[in-house]
């Protein structure tokens, strides 16, 4: 596999990073709200209010995370002194080969940079693989903060101390 890169997003991605998430969130689809799959398209209102992060390899993007710093409209769960991550989406094709790990070290990196507490994120119980990478990368699940924002659609919470 050649070098991958994490970067900030260019406006001309926006569309492909958008349809990048709704392949990645397409298990979830089912009973799912279309809001938030509307929602998820908007990747320049997150791109404004948040860090928009891709992953690329060859100049392809292959993934994308959203870095919520404190005071962003983005965040849902975080505390005062705590970061949040959002979005982390890798096409079906990159994964398996780090993408989705490298785009959470940036964010913990990041994190880590701000002096912040902690970091936290909100997930869904089919999303396996993403759980294997935040739990190898020290995140711990906090069911207090677990969300019901739908019947039927819980998100569980997880947090990383810094």
């Amino acid at each position: 596999m050649s070098e991958l890169i994490i970067r900030h997003a260019e406006p001309a991605e926006y569309d492909h990073i958008a349809q990048l998430l709704l392949l990645a969130y397409a298990p979830g689809r089912e009973g799912g709200n279309s809001m938030y799959y509307e929602w998820i398209q908007d990747v320049q209102g997150r791109a404004k209010d948040g860090e928009l992060l891709v992953a690329s390899i060859d100049d392809q993007v292959v993934g994308t995370v959203t870095w919520c710093p404190p005071a962003s409209p983005l965040q849902d769960i975080a505390h005062e002194h705590e970061g949040e991550i959002r979005l982390l989406g890798v096409h079906p094709d990159a994964a398996g080969h780090g993408v989705g790990r490298a785009l959470v070290q940036a964010c913990i990196a990041r994190g880590r940079q701000a002096k912040l507490r902690a970091i936290v994120l909100l997930t869904r119980e089919w999303m396996v693989r993403a759980h294997h990478i935040y739990e190898s990368e020290g995140f711990v699940r906090i069911p207090d903060r677990d969300m019901v924002p739908h019947p039927g659609i819980v998100l569980w919470a997880y947090r990383l101390v810094l």
